[in-house]
């Protein structure tokens, strides 16, 4: 099958494509020169379509791509290619092409993801920090979306641990968003993580863009963690995914009784099972029984969990502009 990279950017810039159909161009067309007009190109998906069609200007926006994606270090994983995410390729309608920042996803990892509201209150943001800090101690991979609140404390808390984390995108990955992220941004990078989109670079966040970016989160996991949620949130949104795709769904038990965690209730009312730590998600998902290391054992390992709670402590204390850190050392403001 075609390769060739512009024939790659140019098929994934057909937003009203869906990928199977993608893949039915690919295999007709050598090049994207040879695309055929509306009429050929309805005919070889099947089906006919309502969307603007200009080969001219996509060839355009392929052109700007390359130029920022090479100024920008930006790669791509093509559906077919080894390194594509095997769960990802599960789901309905997967990415036909993912953009991504630093390194391959690592093969045969445990995935989590970790989301809640961006607007959590400080225990939620402790606990987030702390539980992505079991889990990437215990070998398990966390995955977010770089979002304020919940999403950063994950990264965050997956970095200390060690660990793997993954961030994906509801905009071009040449963009940071939110910009306060950039930082952390980074670290993901220089700690061997990955920034995972499935928009061309350029593309300007949208809220339409971040419900799609939310399925591919709840796919790259074996399950999904909603730490803090009101009843009106994109964490919600990625729990239904998970359910979709099959994936086991758990709220994590932080004592809340204002509206922000009302829909994490509900989920608990709906089904998902409540947790209270990185210990018990990896027990329901029967970590040990992959074969992969685990630290935390079935009598918990308190040192690992009282590292976590300390370090998370120390994040909310930055949070709040009471502690700083410098270079491993934390001094009171």
């Amino acid at each position: 099958m075609n390769r060739d990279t512009t024939m790659l950017l140019f098929l994934q810039r057909m937003r009203f494509l869906k990928t199977q159909e993608k893949l039915k161009v690919l295999q007709s067309c050598t090049s994207a020169e040879n695309i055929p007009g509306k009429a050929a190109l309805q005919q070889i998906i099947g089906r006919n379509f309502t969307a603007t069609y200009n080969r001219d200007k996509l060839l355009s926006l392929v052109e700007s791509d390359l130029s920022l994606m090479l100024k920008s270090g930006i790669n791509t994983l093509f559906i077919h290619d080894r390194f594509y995410p095997d769960h990802l390729k599960e789901i309905y309608n997967p990415p036909f092409l993912l953009y991504y920042k630093g390194q391959p996803p690592p093969e045969n990892s445990l995935n989590i993801s970790v989301v809640g509201t961006r607007k959590a209150t400080g225990r939620a943001l402790k606990e987030a920090y702390a539980l992505s800090f079991d889990l990437a101690r215990s070998g398990a991979s966390v995955i977010s979306g770089l979002a304020e609140g919940v999403d950063r404390a994950a990264h965050k808390g997956a970095l200390a641990g060690k660990g793997y984390t993954a961030a994906v995108f509801g905009c071009g990955i040449d963009r940071i968003y939110p910009s306060g992220n950039k930082k952390l941004a980074a670290s993901i990078l220089d700690n061997g993580g990955t920034l995972f989109s499935e928009y061309p670079p350029g593309t300007i966040p949208s809220r339409y863009n971040f419900p799609e970016r939310n399925r591919i989160v709840s796919a790259l996991s074996e399950a999904t963690v909603v730490v803090e949620s009101p009843l009106k949130s994109g964490a919600l949104i990625t729990a239904d995914f998970a359910l979709e795709q099959g994936r086991e769904v758990f709220v994590l038990h932080v004592p809340c009784e204002s509206a922000a965690g009302a829909g994490t209730k509900n989920l608990i009312v709906q089904g998902a099972s409540p947790v209270s730590s990185a210990f018990e998600v990896l027990n329901s998902l029967s970590y040990k029984s992959k074969g992969m290391k685990s630290k935390i054992d079935v009598n918990h390992d308190y040192d690992s969990l009282e590292t976590g709670r300390f370090l998370a402590a120390r994040f909310l204390a930055e949070l709040r502009g009471l502690e700083i850190c410098r270079e491993g050392t934390y001094y009171s403001l």
